[in-house]
């Protein structure tokens, strides 16, 4: 029986070596290579040409939307499963976005981790009942605008219009209108509400 060749991509030395030992001592799957930064992942992907990537979605040097669109890139047959703590509807579209074919939380049990690996190796997708739900939620979301992110980023920050006209050398106008959209498209009612639903869906990463 052919063995599923598995790649980890995780910078949290615990959570590497469980997984590691994990794929080793299972008869189904052979570990290609563990690495623990973004760029690593990228040319470990390119040199071991593994069947599967478990790859965290937070890694130094490059997050893990990045790193699976620059893999898939490389290799449209790529296949990648993100494997996070992060469960926030945003996070989990960037990655299906970028082309990964599961999400997984990392609190979930070994055995569902194994399952993810077969479903993916064959080219089906692998999302748990509550990661489909949320994907499901923002398909029927809108999507903010580049220029939409960066004005909601700074609201986040506390920035008035006065200051986002000036570090985004904007009008008046145009600031008005892009919160106006923001609220619109986020169904708020006010630009805190706007900011609070935002790091509620993972859009928006305040540092506390």
């Amino acid at each position: 029986m052919k063995k599923i060749r598995v790649l980890i991509a995780d910078d949290h030395e615990m959570v590497l070596r469980g997984l590691a030992d994990g794929i080793q001592t299972h008869p189904d799957f052979e570990l290609a290579g563990e690495v623990s930064t973004g760029p690593d992942a990228i040319e470990a992907y390119k040199e071991k040409m593994p069947d599967v990537v478990l790859l965290d979605f937070r890694m130094p040097g490059a997050n893990g939307d990045h790193v699976t669109e620059e893999i898939i890139a490389f290799d449209a047959e790529a296949k990648v499963i993100m494997l996070t703590s992060y469960e926030w509807e945003e996070d989990i579209w960037r990655a299906v976005i970028a082309g990964a074919l599961g999400y997984l939380p990392k609190s979930c049990h070994m055995d569902e981790i194994y399952k993810g690996i077969r479903e993916v190796a064959k080219g089906n997708r692998y999302f748990p009942p509550n990661i489909l739900q949320k994907i499901e939620a923002r398909e029927k979301r809108e999507t903010l605008t580049a220029r939409e992110e960066q004005v909601l980023m700074l609201l986040a920050g506390g920035f008035s219009n006065k200051e986002i006209m000036g570090h985004l050398n904007l009008s008046t106008g145009t600031v008005r209108t892009h919160v106006s959209s923001i609220l619109v498209k986020l169904n708020a009612n006010d630009r805190t509400h706007a900011v609070v639903k935002a790091v509620r869906r993972g859009m928006v990463h305040l540092d506390v």
